[in-house]
């Protein structure tokens, strides 16, 4: 798998890592905010 990568640096495998902590991260905090929006925004909304 190949990355365009700026400036010219050469792929060292990390990205790989990178791209799995940041899936990681986004499991973790978009049921946060779906939660924050349902039981908190949407009431606020209604009343």
């Amino acid at each position: 798998m190949q990355l365009n990568l700026p400036f010219g640096r050469k792929s060292t495998g990390n990205e790989v890592h990178l791209v799995g902590r940041r899936f990681m991260i986004l499991a973790a905090v978009i049921p946060t905010v779906v939660f924050y929006v349902v039981w908190l925004i949407v009431p606020m909304g209604y009343s």
